[in-house]
């Protein structure tokens, strides 16, 4: 690798590494306020939570490769003219092509790393994250279920008490099952955590109302045991299509034109890598005396630009084919950065 290629990709590598870090932790941000209630109100232990992250991070990356790609192509071309390199290095007899090299290596670099992460680590992370999620059942406690107010966290049952007597025992409660349209009703009752992540309800002289029936049938009880599960497992199972393996995406292609998508999308995102380093490193050259910060200002615009083609083409899988549609936007923006080349 010649020399002016090595100083070019030496520059865009940092930036590439600090710019996956920003863009993560904006993803990040609005998961803050539900990762910080399983913290404290849930009793969820904070290492924990830091594997749940790290299993959604090849998730993250799909997405921010491709745009700190952009970042550093657009901040480091534009410091290399500003500082009148590009034109030094156009004096030694360096045509486009060779300018614009060193980018098209990067952009390489950054899509063998994307395709790792979309076509074999986010699905593997994800599958370890769901597994996960239903592991912090083991952890989720009612400490935070108040008298007089109605508790929703446990999924299919709502909760009611008249008293709290102590942090597992109520008084006057109510447990409504709306998956079976069931009211039981208790006047004591302690509630308990068990090892497999599930909630152990004692209940003391009450009723059970069955309304799923054509007549609804009400059976009084002195002593009650119901068991119930926090996290429904049959629920964890079921799997989207954005956490399908590669292989299970294609024995899916007769069911529905979404899996064709979401498989092209697999290397569609991945190649926009090398479309976004090229586009960046023209745009750079442009505007060179705007700094890094109009650079993520770029950076951000163009991928909103970038998603906003990316759903509309979505939208499109039923009227085109679904395999074209997930290319759509990398074809304008390839087809935007050869015209951009003919003005630089």
């Amino acid at each position: 690798m010649k020399l002016i290629e090595k100083y070019i990709i030496k520059e865009l590598i940092p930036i590439f590494i600090l710019g996956n870090f920003f863009f993560i932790f904006l993803l990040l941000l609005d998961k803050l306020i539900s990762l910080s209630d399983l913290i404290f109100t849930k009793n969820v232990p904070f290492f924990f939570i830091i594997e749940l992250i790290i299993f959604y991070i090849p998730s993250f990356l799909v997405i921010t490769i491709p745009t700190s790609t952009l970042l550093a192509s657009l901040i480091v071309y534009g410091r290399l003219s500003d500082d009148s390199e590009l034109i030094a290095i156009k004096s030694f007899g360096a045509n486009k092509i060779s300018l614009y090299k060193p980018t098209i290596i990067f952009g390489t670099l950054s899509l063998i790393l994307a395709i790792l992460m979309s076509t074999y680590l986010m699905p593997l992370g994800n599958e370890f994250a769901i597994k996960k999620l239903f592991e912090v059942s083991k952890f989720v406690s009612i400490k935070d279920f108040k008298e007089h107010e109605l508790y929703t966290e446990i999924p299919g049952f709502i909760l009611y008490a008249d008293k709290k007597i102590n942090h597992n025992k109520y008084s006057g409660l109510i447990i409504i099952n709306k998956d079976k349209n069931v009211v039981i009703t208790s006047k004591l009752g302690t509630i308990t955590n068990t090892n497999d992540g599930n909630l152990i309800f004692n209940l003391k002289k009450g009723s059970l109302l069955n309304m799923s029936k054509t007549t609804p049938s009400k059976i009084e009880f002195s002593n009650f045991l119901i068991n119930i599960p926090i996290i429904a497992k049959n629920k964890i199972d079921i799997k989207s299509e954005r956490l399908m393996t590669l292989k299970e995406l294609k024995s899916n292609f007769k069911k529905n034109t979404l899996y064709k998508f979401e498989y092209s999308k697999r290397f569609a995102l991945p190649f926009a890598s090398i479309i976004m380093a090229f586009f960046g490193a023209i745009l750079g050259s442009f505007f060179h005396r705007s700094g890094k910060t109009f650079g993520l200002f770029m950076s951000i615009l163009v991928v909103l630009v970038y998603n906003s083609l990316f759903i509309f083409s979505q939208n499109m899988i039923n009227t085109m084919p679904p395999f074209l549609a997930a290319w759509i936007a990398n074809i304008i923006f390839c087809l935007l950065s050869i015209l951009a080349l003919k003005k630089v």
